[in-house]
């Protein structure tokens, strides 16, 4: 299963002959059904599910210890898109320049032209230089291929960069930011040990 896959799972509960949606997105298919229509389904392991709602905790939890300012502009449910893209963790699909962008770019440097001593010339390279976009498809993690011994080590290998990438920035003063990490580390000793 996939992350998408995983943000996009459906859960019922059988009851008898009948299945009951058991999360939104569930009971948003039942609404758009029509009678005796016909639905498929894929089967999921439970220990790729389990992975799934462990990583998933896990990084909701790092992200409750992070600033209000970064939590409004970064939703608890991005903050794993947020990680991935900060590691490059994707693919470039298609890259091309933004003409709008560029525009931006260059009305900023010719605002701030004096005091960075640019010419004209700089500023059109540095514009069209930092003018390209690129469209890009995460790197999915693939749980259910996973053991519970992979799934260890490959959340243990996150939490470093999320200390030296992620908190660190936000938690200059190495006693919050020891702190943080100590109960981190020994949260996730905590939680590892339950699976």
């Amino acid at each position: 299963m996939t992350d998408k896959d995983f943000d996009k799972r459906l859960d019922f509960t059988n009851e008898g002959s009948a299945l009951i949606p058991d999360n939104q997105n569930a009971q948003d298919l039942i609404d758009q059904l029509g009678l005796g229509q016909v639905v498929s389904f894929n089967e999921v392991t439970d220990r790729d599910l389990k992975f799934h709602r462990c990583y998933m905790a896990l990084m909701g939890y790092v992200w409750s210890y992070l600033p209000p300012n970064f939590k409004s502009k970064v939703p608890k449910q991005h903050f794993y898109q947020w990680v991935k893209h900060l590691q490059r963790n994707y693919d470039v699909i298609y890259s091309f320049k933004n003409p709008g962008r560029k525009a931006e770019i260059t009305e900023l440097l010719k605002s701030l032209k004096k005091e960075l001593r640019l010419t004209y010339r700089a500023i059109d390279i540095v514009a069209d230089f930092c003018s390209k976009t690129e469209l890009v498809e995460y790197k999915s993690i693939a749980f259910g291929r996973m053991s519970e011994i992979q799934f260890h080590e490959y959340v243990k290998s996150q939490l470093p960069f999320l200390y030296d990438q992620v908190i660190r920035p936000m938690f200059p003063d190495d006693e919050i930011y020891n702190t943080i990490i100590e109960n981190i580390e020994t949260d996730f000793r905590n939680f590892m040990s339950r699976l």
